[in-house]
Order: structure tokens, then sequence, then C-alpha cells
């Protein structure tokens, strides 16, 4: 057996590492938002030297991801990419308010000597392959998988249980490599569906850099220049959800962590800052995705108040 223990990744707060396997290393982070980070830094670089390929999901916030001879890449919530690095393309990758897991693949963990990875049929040729030659990283279609994936591993390394996290990052390196497998390459080319993929997330960006202003389809459309219906569907094929359903959700997370952390602010308050000027409409959006009031929500987390 391999023993193992999470230990900090200093000197951010948030961030923790362990290296599952010789060369495999998985990386938990849960950044807290810049507001409450308190001083604390709010972004971190992850080492990815050598001939390394990783897998990123990013749940929350965004990863800069920075390549010395190529282009850079930014991955944004929702999204999981595959990064490769070699002795003459080496890379880096900050993580600024990110929530999610960073699984990073050192070309000794498919030896059979020393590595784990290959009995499981991760192997360096497959890991490989995640990646063009000519390309540094690709971002990869698969749905709600390795979400689903990064959710039990942030649960398991919550709770200290090393072996659960083997289980699951092997895991999610599989999902990565069947959906490389099925979608095939995704190129830095011009194609349809590279251009459809930059316009569901420059729609994403759109909608997160200003949320007291509500923004309509239309709106978010010219930004992107694209039509309404392009828009929509390039949005509903790279995150799975239709893009107003994804906007609602996500200002109301955003109002969520709002009446947590500002506690004396009014819900009206809170309300215009995710772009309702009703707060009863605010209120009906926030129960039909948050499964409860604003005022119990805040209650909940604070029953001194109640």
């Amino acid at each position: 057996m391999i023993e193992a223990a999470f230990r900090p990744v200093r000197p951010f707060y948030g961030a923790r590492s362990i290296e599952l396997f010789p060369g495999v290393v998985l990386y938990v982070v849960n950044m807290l938002p810049v507001a409450q980070a308190s001083g604390k830094q709010n972004a971190v670089t992850l080492p990815h030297a050598g001939e390394t390929t990783s897998i990123a999901y990013c749940g929350r916030g965004l990863a800069h991801c920075r390549f010395s001879r190529r282009h850079n890449t930014t991955v944004h919530a929702g999204s999981t990419v595959a990064l490769h690095s070699n002795s003459e393309q080496q890379a880096s990758v900050t993580l600024e308010n990110f929530r999610g897991v960073v699984v990073s693949c050192e070309a000794r963990a498919y030896n059979e000597a020393d590595g784990c990875l290959s009995r499981f049929g991760v192997t360096g040729v497959a890991m490989a392959s995640l990646v063009a030659p000519k390309d540094s990283c690709c971002h990869l279609e698969t749905g709600t998988a390795i979400a689903h994936i990064a959710a039990e591993i942030e649960n398991m390394a919550r709770e200290g249980d090393v072996e659960y996290c083997r289980l699951k990052a092997i895991e999610l390196l599989l999902v990565a490599l069947r959906a490389s497998r099925q979608q095939g390459l995704l190129s830095a080319d011009a194609s349809m569906q590279a251009r459809r993929l930059r316009i569901a997330l420059r729609a994403q960006e759109v909608m997160m850099r200003d949320l007291t202003r509500a923004l309509t389809i239309s709106e978010v459309a010219q930004e992107c220049g694209a039509s309404a219906t392009v828009l929509k569907e390039a949005f509903k094929e790279a995150f799975g959800i239709p893009l107003y359903s994804w906007y609602r959700l996500y200002r109301m997370q955003r109002a969520g962590d709002l009446l947590l952390e500002r506690g004396g602010v009014s819900i009206a308050s809170i309300a215009a800052e995710v772009g309702y000027a009703n707060p009863s409409k605010f209120s009906h959006a926030f129960t039909a995705c948050m499964g409860m009031t604003p005022r119990l929500w805040r209650q909940r987390a604070n029953p001194a108040e109640t």
C-alpha cells in the first residue's frame, strides 16, 4: 500500500494536494471568493513541468493555463481540459477563485516498475493522445460525469479517505480518455465545433462579468458575435444546460454566497446585486433554484438569527 496524506499547497489557503501514486498528484482546491479571502491569496500556480499530462475540472472560478511557446487558454466554470507539457513546452496553471480538481500525471506514472496506472488501462500512449502534438491543451466534452466525480473527490478529501480518492481519480482519467475518443481532438483550428465552443465560453464570461445588470439572451448574443439561436445551441452543447437556466442558477448561487457573507445586508440589496430590482421575483427565482427562500437560506446558516 502507498502511504499518503493530504497536505496544503503553500502559501495558498484552500488548496490541498496528495501523491496518489508515484508521479500522480491530485489537487483538491476550494478557494474562497475574493470578498471572503481576508487578505489571503486567491491565486495559486500549480507546478506542471517535464513530461506531464493533467486533467483539470473547473467547478467555479477560472484556471489560466500558460504555455512557454504556444497559446494560453482559460478554463471556465463547468469545463474540463487536458493539458500537456514536455521538456520543450513548459506549462503553468494559475487558479483564481477556483473550486475543482486537477489530476497531474508525470511520465513515470506509466512505468510498469513503479507506476500503477497501466493496470487500469491508463497508459502513457493513451494519455498522450488526449492532446494533439501541435497543441498544448484540449477541451473535453464530458457532460456532467467529471463534475460528479469531482464532487465525490472533494467530499472524500475532506474526510481524508485517500483510497477512495485514488479510485475516483482513476475513474476521472478514464472518463477523460473515453470523452476524447468519442469527440475526436478539439484543435485550435477555426472549426465549426471550436467556434461554437468559443461562443459558449464567451457567453459565460459575459454573463459572469457584472451580475448587477440582468442581460437578455439577445444582448449576450450580440457581445458574442452570434445569433441568439446559435448562442443557445452552442451553450447547450458545451455545458449540457440551457443558457437561461445556467445564468439564473449562477446568479442564485452567487446570491446564496452573498446572503451568508453579508448577514446585515437586506435581501432586497442582495437581490439588486444579482440583477433583480423586484425582491419578490428574486425570492421566487431563488426558491426555485435553491430549494428554500432567501430568508430560510440565511437562517439555516445562522440559526441564532431566527
